[in-house]
């Protein structure tokens, strides 16, 4: 039976490189196997700041030194994981890599990593892996929008 897990302040990077890709991390359910892409990020801690958290969750997940181009947006996500249900607002922030440097993925995730990957952002709406907000081409287009860095990537 799943279960709804109680809301967790969340942010996600939206890195996006030279070439206008997006930086995705592909992850599979440890309980029903389903595979999902989703940009890097998770819970903010305690006392941190949305933009500290930014940094350190991408670079725990990929390696990955960034800049923030922008503030971070909220957006509604509902996802379901490991039998638990998570609903609420996370932040989105548009940023761009700088150097890449060595992943530090939390013990209990490494069974789950299946890698990243830099997907053009003109095919992301015809992922054959769940994208994760399944929204996530309107969050894109909302945060690139806003930034007065953002990239000329094609959002059709």
């Amino acid at each position: 039976m799943t279960q709804t897990s109680p809301a967790r302040k969340a942010v996600r990077a939206l890195l996006v490189n030279g070439r206008d890709e997006l930086l995705l991390i592909h992850w599979e359910d440890p309980l029903d196997g389903h595979e999902i892409l989703e940009p890097p990020g998770g819970a903010v801690e305690p006392d941190e700041s949305l933009e500290a958290a930014l940094l350190r969750e991408t670079a725990e997940e990929t390696g990955w030194d960034i800049q923030l181009c922008g503030t971070p947006r909220p957006h509604f996500r509902k996802t379901t994981w490991a039998d638990q249900t998570y609903e609420g607002t996370e932040w989105f922030c548009l940023a761009r890599p700088l150097t890449a440097g060595q992943q530090t993925l939390e013990t209990y995730e490494r069974p789950w990593f299946r890698g990243v990957e830099w997907v053009p952002i003109d095919h992301l709406h015809v992922s054959q892996i769940p994208l994760e907000p399944p929204h996530l081409v309107s969050v894109l287009k909302d945060v690139m929008g806003q930034s007065p860095e953002s990239t000329g990537g094609s959002l059709s």
